[in-house]
């Protein structure tokens, strides 16, 4: 396990990463399709807007997929709520191994949501 305490300063970070996915926007507006469709914009027909109000769609729709993709709910978001209280109770009694255990137990996906669990964005590295 993994002590969580620094010793020396942070390190800086490195440059960023630059890399190159082809089709990437095609699957954005495909996830989001569904949330345009819902402030009335025919996913087929877009070039017909404005571009204010073709903004203003894709600000509100990519809004809402990042909350549906970040933001657990329901019982993952106890689960979560729980785990996180744990993490910080350990930080704060000086129990960085054991704040490094709860964290390394938290899953990519629980199945039945019984386990914290952490999604990646697609995309993310």
């Amino acid at each position: 396990m993994v002590d969580l305490k620094r010793r020396q300063p942070e390190p800086l970070p490195g440059p960023p990463r630059v890399a190159r996915k082809y089709g990437l926007a095609d699957e954005l507006l495909a996830e989001i399709a569904p949330m345009r469709a819902e402030d009335g914009v025919d996913v087929n027909s877009m070039d017909a807007l404005n571009l204010a109000t073709l903004q203003g769609v894709m600000d509100r729709a990519v809004a809402r997929r990042n909350m549906a993709l970040f933001t657990p709910a329901g019982p993952a978001r106890a689960i979560a709520a729980a785990a996180l209280g744990q993490v910080v109770e350990s930080i704060l009694n000086d129990g960085t191994i054991l704040a490094a255990a709860i964290l390394d137990q938290v899953q990519p996906e629980s199945p039945d949501i019984s386990v914290a669990t952490v999604r990646v964005a697609s995309g993310c590295p």
